[in-house]
């Protein structure tokens, strides 16, 4: 992604409309009003939170209705949440919620926010276990699976729920995947002093952990030969209609978050909300809307629930989460943090891997990118022509390795080539593991334990994919259901 520049053109007797270019004083506006919402620097202890999503289905493949599972979950302790038309759509609890999704078959459990690991697995395990009966009362199934392996994309696979079918109408038919993929959400607390450096972090470690989640070889009644069909479905989203930074991967750190706020001003405005609350379908540029309604005299901060909105259009692996959702549960409204990563769903003990690796690798994000620095290999020396030696010497002290372009490449050739090893450079697989372990371990609660499962299938090399398209191509869909069922 680059910034847009002013640049000189001959005059032509077709007239051109000016490239649209944020304004400076509203892009630091809204800048300071969203880090306004994070403390100077956290008080307590890193909170945790995780959302979560299930396919449910037959053995058939055949995806269910999450609103049929309602009256097999009710009980006490949960309130109904239901929308402006009366549709149930959530059902929060004091530890956890359920919740629908864009796709129709899929549910959410929502994790209130908590201090360590050791919750969050409980807290998971119970909300799996109430869910797991309620399906099998209604003769389906839950998956641990990244979406939902045999519906196809039509409309009838979205939730009924308003902004759902105006995203279509603004997005078309590529924005039907959101509605059978099952994604795991993680997210931390962090202070308005860290936002930046864990953002950028979170976007260089995306590769590796999107790599490392990849469990959707059967998607959308076909096999993918990929990994991860799931992100070959959302490379269709057309950049003319979502924009760049929507949902793709970084290729280069931000400057400050002002450089973030300048390009998510510049993607399409995809959602507006009208006087009675319902979000419809946008027009433009989001910075062009707010800038209008800037000149008919709103103040940026009357635009701030504008940007919140446009904020739940970020399907990006990191971006500030403030939970400003109406349908979020109460514990959950207010809550500042992060989104670390959004990965494929695999499983309780895959989920809580993938947990504990963010965290722990969060704590030592200083030492793991100096590791990496270490072994990234060298570009090819170049001869110095021209140079005198003591300009030589200050270029080679100001040398720094380049670790986004090694990253970047890396996940071109996994999106490509379906390839998710050989790793990047030698020994990166390692760093990673081994810094979620040291950093979990300073935290002192026992919460290495659930790195088990990556350390095991790195070290083997194991790619679960593979076995889940074996089963496929030997027993079908049923096969494959069977293979995945929690």
């Amino acid at each position: 992604m680059s910034t847009p520049e002013n640049t000189d053109t001959e005059s032509t007797d077709t007239t051109v409309e000016p490239e649209y270019i944020a304004n400076r004083q509203l892009v630091e506006s809204l800048t300071d009003l969203l880090l306004d919402q994070y403390p100077q620097r956290l008080n307590g202890p890193r909170t945790i939170g995780l959302r979560a999503q299930f396919p449910i289905c037959g053995l058939d493949g055949k995806p269910g209705d999450t609103g049929m599972l309602w009256p097999f979950l009710k009980g006490e302790g949960f309130e109904p949440y239901r929308e402006a038309n009366g549709m149930q759509s959530a059902l929060h609890g004091q530890d956890f919620s359920y919740s629908v999704t864009a796709g129709r078959g899929v549910m959410e459990i929502q994790i209130h926010p908590v201090q360590n690991l050791h919750a969050l697995h409980e807290r998971l395990t119970s909300a799996v276990d109430r869910l797991k009966p309620a399906a099998e009362k209604w003769k389906k199934q839950i998956l641990a699976y990244g979406g939902q392996p045999h519906t196809a994309l039509t409309p009838d696979c979205l939730t009924h729920k308003f902004h759902y079918f105006s995203l279509l109408r603004r997005i078309q038919e590529p924005y039907l995947y959101r509605g059978v993929q099952a994604t795991n959400r993680f997210w931390v607390g962090c202070g308005r002093e860290e936002l930046l450096d864990i953002l950028n972090w979170s976007h260089l470690i995306s590769p590796l952990v999107n790599a490392l989640s990849a469990n959707t070889p059967i998607f959308v009644t076909e096999d993918g030969h990929y990994p991860s069909s799931r992100w070959q479905e959302q490379a269709k989203l057309d950049e003319s209609t979502v924009g760049d930074g929507r949902w793709q991967l970084v290729e280069h750190p931000y400057s400050g978050m002002d450089e973030w706020m300048f390009h998510l001003l510049h993607q399409p405005h995809l959602l507006l909300r009208d006087d009675e609350g319902w979000l419809n379908p946008g027009e433009g540029l989001f910075g062009a809307y707010l800038e209008s309604a800037i000149d008919n005299g709103k103040l940026p901060i009357e635009l701030w629930d504008h940007l919140c909105d446009h904020l739940d259009t970020l399907w990006t692996q990191s971006h500030p989460v403030l939970h400003t959702d109406a349908a979020l549960p109460p514990t959950l409204q207010g809550q500042k943090g992060i989104q670390l990563a959004d990965t494929e769903q695999q499983g309780i003990p895959e989920t809580l891997a993938m947990s504990a690796l963010l965290l722990g690798c969060l704590e030592e994000r200083e030492s793991l990118f100096r590791w990496w620095e270490d072994l990234v290999p060298d570009p090819p020396a170049k001869r110095e022509f021209g140079l005198w030696p003591h300009q030589i010497l200050e270029k080679n002290l100001n040398y720094r390795k380049e670790l986004w372009q090694p990253f970047s490449e890396y996940w071109q050739r996994f999106m490509k080539q379906g390839l998710s090893y050989p790793e990047p450079f030698f020994g990166c697989f390692d760093g990673l593991l081994n810094s979620a372990r040291i950093g979990l371990e300073k935290r002192g609660l026992g919460e290495e334990v659930y790195l088990a499962p990556l350390f095991e299938r790195v070290l083997s090399q194991h790619e679960p994919h593979r076995e889940l398209r074996r089963a496929y191509i030997l027993e079908g869909i049923e096969g494959l259901v069977k293979k995945v069922l929690i």
